[in-house]
This record gives structure tokens, C-alpha cells and sequence, in this order.
């Protein structure tokens, strides 16, 4: 059988966009730490997930859990689901960053 070559990026990519508003749909209704895992799937969903437009995405994915830990005041929900549901990555690189978000 013949292997058919892996998908570029670039094209990868341009799906993700093209599809953004449905696939953002459907990461409404996941809980924080599916998005923690979908974000760190490829590049492209962590363009998408890391967007400063998806922060009110990180915070209703909180919500649909009966039972979380609060978010510290001077932390957004997306970098807390990573320090939370992130497993044993640094995070103190992506607390940096999150601060400017």
C-alpha cells in the first residue's frame, strides 16, 4: 500500500481558519482541560485557542463544570486551565505571556 504524504501545515492552517466560527462552535461546549489538550494538538488550534478573542470561550468552558477551582483575580481562565489541566509542563513562560492578553 502506498502511504499518502502527511498534510502541510500551511494547509492544516488554512483550514482552521476557513472553519474557525464552527470549530469554535463546537470548543463551546468542552470542558477547560479538552481545551487545554486541543490547544496543544497543532499550531493552528493554538492560533485559534490563543487568540484574545476566545478568553470569553476559556471562561464558559468553566462553567459548564459543576465543580472547578476559582480563577485567580490576576489570571485569565485560559492560563489558569493550563496551570490546572496542563499536566507537567513550565508555566511560567506562558504566565508571562498571558499577562499582556
Amino acid at each position: 500500500a502506498v502511504r499518502r504524504p502527511l498534510r502541510s501545515e500551511s494547509w492544516i492552517h488554512s483550514r482552521v481558519v476557513e472553519f474557525s466560527h464552527i470549530l469554535l462552535q463546537i470548543f463551546s461546549h468542552i470542558f477547560p482541560k479538552d481545551l487545554v489538550n486541543v490547544s496543544r494538538t497543532n499550531k493552528a488550534f493554538r492560533t485559534l485557542l490563543m487568540n484574545a478573542d476566545t478568553k470569553g470561550l476559556w471562561r464558559e468552558s468553566f462553567d459548564l463544570l459543576d465543580i472547578s477551582p476559582p480563577c485567580p483575580e490576576e489570571m485569565s481562565h485560559r492560563a489558569w486551565a493550563h496551570v490546572v489541566y496542563g499536566g507537567s509542563f513550565c508555566h511560567v513562560r506562558l504566565l508571562i505571556a498571558d499577562c499582556d492578553a
